[in-house]
């Protein structure tokens, strides 16, 4: 092992980055092996997993490849959403890392910078994130809700609160 580690150290900075990529790329498709086959065995884990790739087959399936233009855009829409919120999650862990390593190194700028990055990025997901339910802002006062949703799209609003009212008067609400 040392041996190896004293010819990476000799290759000059360009063939290490080359062979740190080359690496990264193998053990990443290394992964995803791993990850194909532990799909296939059945744990609560795995079959997570399993449900995203019907979830993901059906919408490509059925709406992003339709040939209904009001279908291919939704699917288009709703792949679009689910990807950001798995980029919002990869810049978080990525910031949550970079913060770590600088509270561990003593760069106190990063660390706060990190710190502001990462809740900008909560913002962010929170933005994606569904929050139609009446509990995404029970801790608002109901007049504020009001004065703000006044300055919004009339219609939009009163289309919307017909059908809430018209669930809730179902019994589906």
């Amino acid at each position: 092992m040392e041996h190896v580690l004293n010819w990476i150290t000799s290759l000059n900075p360009f063939y290490q980055s080359i062979l740190g990529a080359a690496v990264f790329a193998f053990s990443s498709w290394l992964l995803q092996q791993v990850i194909k086959k532990g799909k296939s065995g059945g744990s609560k884990f795995w079959d997570s997993y399993t449900t995203l790739d019907i979830h993901k087959h059906v919408l490509h399936k059925h709406y992003v490849r339709s040939e209904n233009v009001q279908l291919s855009s939704y699917g288009s829409s709703i792949a679009l959403l689910v990807s950001a919120r798995w980029s919002l999650l990869s810049f978080m862990i990525l910031i949550f890392v970079f913060g770590i390593q600088a509270a561990i190194d003593g760069k106190w700028l990063y660390v706060a910078g990190s710190w502001f990055a990462f809740n900008a990025m909560l913002e962010a997901r929170s933005w994606v994130k569904d929050s139609s339910s009446a509990q995404a802002v029970r801790h608002i006062e109901q007049e504020k809700i009001d004065r703000v949703t006044q300055n919004l799209n009339p219609n939009l609003i009163e289309r919307n609160g017909s059908e809430e009212s018209s669930a809730q008067q179902s019994g589906h609400g």
